[in-house]
């Protein structure tokens, strides 16, 4: 699929002016060279939101969002990188370029794949009200009790088991091939000779996005012979399964008043508790919760709750999709149900009063963590309870916020009653190790780095101070052993511009950057300026650091192999691997 070329997006940039765009949002009033307004990402009694015209940055010096114009529209807009850029080149009158397949096709063009989604949902949704052979769908919704009007709000609807009921009604309805083909209703016969329909004999939950649009499909098996039981829209331009939830466009509006998301596992857990009146809840679409789904939901909630079955399959669930929460500045519970009951389930058998309170009176994180571990582990000996202590570091060491790790260390220590230094030793322990986004927050200036991290953002620092250095830094150093993947992102990007261009400018680099930790590092160094100017310096320690590093890691591999080869008596080998040691730590 083609994506925006670097090129367009520097046009974009620099046709765009930040405080003209922001303005064109809230009302900014000048202080100094900057403009100041209230943060339109949170609420706040005295402005402490920031645009620069000099450096094209805002930020927010309350809930420290921070970003170029671009990282601005995804926020206030609530769109993707992609969707920011296109809506900026529309502003600006600039043409994007694409790479990896030119410019967009009209195979591919979003609003036809939409404009077919909807005739598509309404097809289905007239089957299952008017066709005979929809009775077996509508005697399944009727035994789950699903009423007639909420079937309606969420449109489901049934798919005809004949091969190619789909294909011939939305061909005589004049959709074009390609864009069946393209949103995965249809496919290819082996033979080449026609067209056969994706979902067959099914009932059918059209998947919406934020802005209600039809972006896929669910079906459910109506036979109990048949796999797989669910069934979704395969990945296309305008849906992926591991990127989307199911009821997110209803949950919104709940989530805009108590700024709360809960999280289910299936289709009826989200239908039958709004048919009780219960809202906010969404559901992923048959896969695992991932970073990207996170990331979408922190867009429109700050407190997460995970209610999952609680059978043996929910509690592993949850457990998975606790450590991904962890990983982000977001507040997270678990509702525990009771036994034997999913959501559905839960709230027919208890009601809506009832159910609602297993929501606002979850489980905290700290007694979650506990209950999950001492469950498969006896922390009556002290080889258990050490395990059992090791095993909730190892999540608590991911979290970002200080505080609330703090706060988990301190219920820690008076559970196991073991002292807190102890703890926090070990906590420094495993953050050296490197944890996935550990200490990850919403402002460099104001987080706590490893001693990787903190070299990579310096290396990343003086490329952007003093770009005579950058041939330098690549040559001593490289993406190879840039001490960080985040660090490695950006280095590459910046080496990518510097060879094109022969200056990095940074409001242009920061408008390069996709991902979060990327924006948040480049625009974080572009608003605090440099420490010093001793760039030269500065970068010999790094590199002298980096390379002893480097030479210690790759000496503890040479010492394993020594070992074993030694113990296969491989002389030939042993003398390879001792020159090589010698040689690593030859200047």
């Amino acid at each position: 699929m083609p994506y925006i070329s670097d090129e367009s997006i520097l046009e974009v940039q620099r046709s765009i002016d930040i405080y003209e765009v922001v303005a064109s949002y809230i009302p900014l009033k000048r202080a100094g060279t900057n403009y100041k307004a209230h943060c339109p990402f949170h609420q706040e009694k005295t402005p402490s939101f920031i645009v620069s015209p000099a450096k094209q940055i805002y930020k927010c010096f309350g809930c420290q969002k921070s970003g170029s114009v671009f990282s601005f529209v995804m926020e206030i807009e609530k769109v993707d990188f992609p969707e920011a850029i296109k809506m900026l080149a529309e502003r600006a009158g600039v043409k994007l370029t694409f790479v990896g397949g030119g410019e967009e096709k009209k195979s591919i063009d979003k609003n036809e794949l939409y404009r077919a989604n909807e005739w598509v949902a309404n097809y289905f949704r007239r089957l299952l009200l008017t066709s005979k052979e929809a009775e077996g769908a509508r005697n399944y919704l009727g035994k789950r009790g699903v009423k007639g009007e909420i079937a309606a709000v969420f449109k489901l609807g049934y798919s005809s088991t004949k091969w190619d009921d789909l294909f011939v009604n939305a061909k005589a309805a004049e959709h074009r091939v390609e864009v069946l083909l393209a949103l995965g209703l249809i496919q290819k016969r082996k033979d080449g000779n026609g067209y056969y329909d994706y979902f067959r004999g099914r009932l059918m939950f059209p998947i919406f996005d934020i802005k209600s649009r039809i972006i896929g499909f669910g079906a459910r098996t109506l036979r109990d012979d048949e796999e797989p039981k669910y069934l979704n829209s395969p990945d296309t331009p305008v849906f992926s399964k591991g990127s989307n939830f199911y009821g997110l466009n209803l949950a919104r509006e709940f989530s805009e008043e108590t700024n709360s998301i809960s999280i289910v596992e299936g289709y009826f857990d989200v239908i039958l508790p709004y048919q009780y009146g219960v809202k906010g809840l969404v559901a992923t679409l048959g896969t695992a919760l991932t970073q990207n789904h996170i990331r979408l939901l922190k867009r429109y909630a700050n407190r997460i709750t995970l209610i999952y079955d609680s059978d043996e399959a929910g509690k592993k669930a949850s457990g998975r999709s606790l450590d991904m929460l962890l990983w982000e500045d977001i507040d997270i519970f678990i509702a525990k149900l009771p036994e034997g009951l999913d959501p559905c389930d839960c709230v027919i058998k208890c009601g809506k009063e009832e159910f609602e309170k297993y929501i606002q009176k979850p489980i905290e994180i700290f007694d979650f963590l506990l209950e999950s571990v001492v469950e498969n582990i006896d922390i009556n000996t002290t080889t258990g309870k050490t395990k059992a202590i090791e095993e909730i570091l190892m999540r608590i060491a991911t979290i970002p916020n200080n505080i609330k790790r703090e706060v988990l260390l301190q219920q820690l220590a008076s559970r196991f009653k073991i002292d807190g230094q102890a703890l926090h030793s070990r906590i420094s322990a495993l953050h050296k190790m490197d944890y996935p986004r550990q200490n990850n927050s919403d402002s460099t200036n104001r987080k706590q780095f490893t001693i990787a991290e903190a070299r990579g953002i310096e290396l990343i620092e003086i490329m952007l101070f003093d770009n005579s250095l950058i041939p330098e830094v690549r040559k001593q150093i490289g993406l190879g052993r840039m001490p960080t993947e985040t660090s490695r992102k950006i280095a590459g990007k910046i080496f990518e511009v510097f060879d094109k261009y022969g200056v990095v400018k940074n409001e242009e680099l920061l408008s390069l950057m996709r991902d979060k930790e990327s924006i948040e590092i480049v625009s974080g160094l572009i608003n605090n300026g440099s420490k010093d100017d001793k760039f030269r310096s500065r970068l010999n320690g790094l590199i002298k650091n980096i390379s002893e590093e480097y030479r210690k890691g790759v000496s503890i591999e040479l010492q394993i192999r020594l070992k074993d080869a030694t113990a296969r008596g491989n002389r030939v080998e042993v003398d390879r691997i001792l020159r090589e040691k010698e040689a690593i730590w030859k200047d």
